[in-house]
């Protein structure tokens, strides 16, 4: 096993799959056994990046639908109802653990414009030296295919030179966190 010791902040990938269940629906005890591996990162002086999938999932189940839809249109609405629900529930049990988070949506412009991944560098900085675990995820709402960003995993590698280079940084699925837990 690798020497993680040296590590002090660690980006998160969590794909819908990791917070669903086998009916795509999102899974409460699920997430909070991944918040639970947070929290003992967090104990451990760990600083932690979320980059979270699952939006769409949690619309999906806040209405009900079995299938997701074919037009973009519906999946951008299912993510703007879904992004609140999933946000609540992080916030609250977040919360069981005495942490807090903070929700992030970005788009690919974030990272075209240097003004604008300045802006991202410094609030992203700040949100880490509050202490807090910034929980990120693509505007799915805004992006549609030719303005997205690709995926989560996409995202989290983009994210890697933006937060604070003096730290060491990997970027995690969420299948690697019992590797730093031990």
């Amino acid at each position: 096993m690798r020497n993680l010791e040296h590590i002090k902040h660690v980006i998160i990938k969590i794909g819908s799959t990791s917070l669903c269940n086998k009916d795509g629906q999102l899974d409460k005890e699920r997430i909070l056994k991944l918040i639970q591996q947070i929290a003992v990162l967090k104990r451990k002086g760990l600083k932690v990046t979320l980059v979270s999938s699952g939006a769409i999932s949690s619309g999906m189940g806040v209405l009900n639908l079995s299938e997701k839809p074919k037009e973009i249109s519906k999946k951008q609405a299912l993510a703007a109802i879904g992004q609140a629900h999933l946000m609540q529930i992080y916030e609250d049990l977040f919360s069981l653990f005495h942490l807090k988070c903070a929700q992030m949506l970005l788009n690919h412009d974030d990272f075209d414009h240097r003004k604008r991944l300045m802006n991202l560098s410094y609030a992203l900085s700040s949100i880490l030296d509050y202490d807090v675990i910034p929980i990120i995820n693509e505007n799915d709402t805004l992006a549609v295919d030719e303005i997205k960003v690709g995926d989560n995993d996409t995202l989290s590698a983009l994210l890697l030179p933006i937060v604070d280079v003096r730290c060491s940084i990997k970027f995690l699925p969420v299948s690697c966190l019992n590797n730093l837990l031990k």
